[in-house]
């Protein structure tokens, strides 16, 4: 008898960034997939795991079977001292066991990368069950890319939703509140602030002025009395902040609406776009990379028309 269960996935959008170590981007060539790939193909499967203290990361091509394009499977080689019990129903005991594998094989714990477009886009998805950070598909892209050890580093940037970029640049008439933090080391170029009100200047002499292995996080608000003068100079420093180095940007608009004015809250930097995916699973079948693939390419058609 089958038993279907029905198991939900978000599929994220993202582009890949090349950082220096000023945190300034340089400009990836085209080709950066296919370049990745071709690197990951021209060694052997020992050679593509990256350590790190968050663990071990391995990635390889694949070609889907029955034609298409080629993609990227990246994720954690979970160490064995973390791996799983296994039960035997048929054990006259307890039935717990230690999970053997053969040989050299070891648990792959893996996102799906699927380039698609042509702009250098990637849809990600993570496993069923667990999570790869975004952090280590950026570690492991820059290994393969050559960058580990160099003062280069890829990283995946979010596509963001453009409906709350449009809402903050042309639709909201003040902030009532705003939180900006910067991570420790940040380099914030204050001549991107240059105009944007006495809000912005606050936040950068505060940035400027944090011992450099600090973070820094800046919360301002207008209080109950949301004063029309200060929750516009808020809303001002707010579309300055984007794009300079802040690692959250959150922030409460004030929106005009029938009845008045509503309001809606937003980390600005977190608010990537992401496609729901069901899949109905056979929980005593493997996953098939044929379903996998299908729902991502339902994804990014999703994807595409909120962008169009």
């Amino acid at each position: 008898m089958v038993t279907l269960r029905q198991r939900e996935k978000l599929v994220r959008f993202y582009r890949p960034v090349l950082l220096d170590q000023t945190d300034t981007s340089v400009v990836i060539p085209p080709g950066f997939w296919k370049a990745i790939m071709e690197a990951s193909d021209s060694v052997k499967p020992e050679k593509r795991v990256l350590s790190r203290l968050t663990g071990r990361y391995y990635g390889a091509t694949r070609q889907p079977e029955g034609g298409g394009l080629p993609y990227l499977r990246v994720g954690r080689l979970r160490d064995r001292s973390d791996w799983p019990d296994t039960v035997e129903f048929a054990d006259a005991a307890d039935g717990l066991q230690a999970l053997e594998l053969d040989g050299e094989q070891q648990l792959f714990e893996s996102a799906y990368i699927v380039p698609f477009g042509a702009s250098q886009r990637v849809a990600v998805m993570g496993p069923l069950q667990g999570l790869v950070s975004g952090a280590g598909l950026g570690d492991w892209i820059s290994f393969m890319a050559g960058h580990d050890g160099t003062e280069l580093r890829i990283e995946l940037a979010p596509e963001l939703d453009q409906k709350v970029l449009e809402k903050l640049s042309n639709q909201a008439v003040a902030l009532s509140r705003l939180t900006v933090r910067f991570p420790a080391g940040a380099d914030l170029d204050t001549g991107q602030l240059v105009d944007g009100g006495s809000a912005a200047n606050a936040i950068s002499d505060a940035v400027e002025a944090r011992p450099t292995e600090a973070s820094i996080e800046v919360t301002m608000s207008t209080g109950h009395r949301n004063p029309a003068g200060a929750g516009i100079d808020l809303l001002e420093a707010a579309k300055k902040l984007i794009g300079v180095g802040a690692d959250k940007l959150e922030v409460t608009m004030k929106l005009e609406s029938a009845g008045g004015f509503t309001t809606e809250t937003h980390n600005i930097l977190r608010d990537d776009i992401a496609v729901n995916i069901a899949f109905a699973v056979d929980e005593d079948e493997a996953q098939t990379e044929l379903s996998v693939l299908a729902a991502i390419n339902v994804a990014i058609e999703t994807f595409q028309k909120q962008i169009s």
